[in-house]
């Protein structure tokens, strides 16, 4: 993961050179209003992952398979669905929503078809990436992963190579495509090679399509507000800002998907497992992966993130060369929506096993449908560009409460409200205030200039407070001679 996290940030490093900021701004807008019909995608992860989970718990081969089928003919419908939004609704707002100059916009439309040709293989993709998951087979996973860095890295080298162009930034998308096809083709044969299930046609079973779809329906409403929310800050951004505030968004969202992605893979890891131990009523097993799923996660993307905050002119200074205005206060902000959001990812998962997802879902998708609204009438009222991300900010803290009482109330009615507030949210309080704390007074009173040397230091605060303070005595003595271990299997 660090490995593809550093190939993604330096990739970003050299798009941004190559493209310049108005370019980089206008690749991430267009394709932004491709992804907002990715919503779909999204929920169909949510919803191949649980299905698969639920048929390797049966171990039945013969229903395992007759799931994928199923899967793969699920995707390749809502693979065309999505085509033909994006060519109507997608198009008319592009041409006819978006502040793009006139002589940007051919190749905004051509950048805009490559994009919609990789969503549609991305779709067709999540039967074959949710076995692998299922499966927890995490090293073909995170070695794909790389590939697929490596492969994107070499977009913006290839650009380099020709000089300078026209219509660099829908060649640019044309090579993104290419790279897509690339590890879709990449996950077929692989997941054929090795998982016997895989080997079949994209057939409906009449009765698996109908549950499939029922699920992935109450999960639609809240994934569609989610990605509208993310894209609409955008939107809201480039109306009232023009194209160039787009490449500080881009530029941040970037860094913040990077650091994010630590936690996603982690969460990708213990959703079977989640699933498993729900459908076959394992309470404790559960309970204790709420339990060390929710301050794990939080504590790997903390360790990270702190620092970098503490030190983000210096990280993007280093990191870009010049770097886009409010792009540093824009990831500060989308850092700290993340931080809380992913402390509800084990109870969100959870609910997300059971099928009791209506009432969460409609009112999680109004309230990011609210917050987009008001961002947009709040910067046109003339507050700062910040705006929309503080609104994430408290949205992201209305969630969490909301995930704890429904997973309580409707859901998992075992689930200890008063346990996982005093031995898991406490514990995870006591790090941020004692680390946040301390390194307020390390980088004022000792070390007050933003250097490569702070930042070392202050990562290695943020790890003893977060090692001291955060996990239990038998966590860390197993932690220790875990790592004994395998320094000793290496000599």
């Amino acid at each position: 993961m660090c490995f593809t996290l550093g190939v993604g940030l330096y990739s970003s490093r050299i798009s941004l050179n190559v493209l310049g900021f108005e370019d980089y701004g206008l690749y991430d807008l267009v394709t932004g209003v491709v992804m907002v019909f990715s919503f779909l995608q999204s929920s169909l992860m949510v919803t191949s992952t649980r299905f698969f989970n639920l048929a390797l718990s049966e171990n039945n081969n013969s229903h395992l398979k007759d799931v994928f089928g199923s899967a793969l003919y699920l995707h390749r419908q809502f693979a065309l669905l999505l085509f033909l939004a994006s060519e109507t609704l997608g198009i008319w707002f592009l041409n006819y929503r978006l502040n793009i100059s006139d002589t940007k916009l051919l190749e905004a439309n051509i950048l805009f078809q490559f994009s919609t040709l990789s969503l549609m293989f991305l779709v067709t993709q999540i039967p074959y990436q949710s076995i692998i998951l299922a499966r927890e087979k995490m090293l073909a996973f995170a070695y794909i992963s790389v590939l697929e860095a490596l492969l994107k890295l070499l977009v913006p080298v290839a650009l380099i190579w020709v000089g300078n162009i026209q219509y660099k930034v829908a060649i640019y998308g044309g090579l993104v495509f290419s790279v897509g096809v690339i590890i879709r083709l990449i996950y077929r044969n692989y997941c054929r090679n090795e998982f016997q299930e895989t080997r079949t046609t994209a057939v409906g079973n009449k009765d698996i399509v109908k549950k499939m779809r029922t699920f992935f329906g109450w999960d639609l409403y809240k994934k569609f507000s989610e990605i509208l929310l993310v894209q609409g800050v955008k939107v809201n951004l480039n109306l009232f800002y023009g194209v160039i505030i787009n490449s500080s968004v881009a530029i941040a969202n970037q860094a913040q998907g990077g650091i994010a992605a630590f936690v996603n893979n982690f969460t990708s890891a213990i959703r079977p497992q989640t699933t498993q131990s729900f459908v076959t009523k394992e309470f404790k097993k559960l309970n204790a992966i709420i339990d060390q799923g929710t301050r794990i996660g939080f504590f790997l993307l903390y360790v990270v993130c702190v620092p970098v905050i503490f030190n983000a002119e210096f990280v993007f200074s280093l990191w870009l060369g010049n770097v886009p205005g409010f792009a540093v206060e824009f990831f500060k902000l989308g850092i700290c929506a993340v931080l809380i959001s992913v402390i509800t990812y084990p109870v969100l998962m959870t609910i997300e096993a059971s099928e009791k997802m209506k009432w969460m879902s409609f009112t999680c998708g109004t309230l990011n449908i609210i917050g987009l609204i008001a961002g947009y009438y709040l910067l046109k009222a003339g507050y700062p560009e910040t705006t929309p991300f503080i609104i994430k900010i408290i949205i992201e803290a209305v969630f969490f409460v909301f995930y704890v009482l429904y997973l309580k109330k409707v859901v998992y009615y075992q689930f200890q409200i008063r346990h996982f507030l005093l031995k898991v949210i406490l514990r995870i309080a006591t790090v941020v205030i004692c680390s946040v704390t301390l390194l307020y007074w390390f980088n004022n009173a000792v070390l007050d200039a933003e250097s490569f040397f702070r930042l070392i230091l202050n990562f290695a605060i943020c790890l003893f407070t977060t090692v001291l303070l955060g996990f239990r005595k038998a966590e860390i003595n197993y932690g220790f001679n875990l790592i004994i271990l395998k320094l000793r299997q290496k000599r």
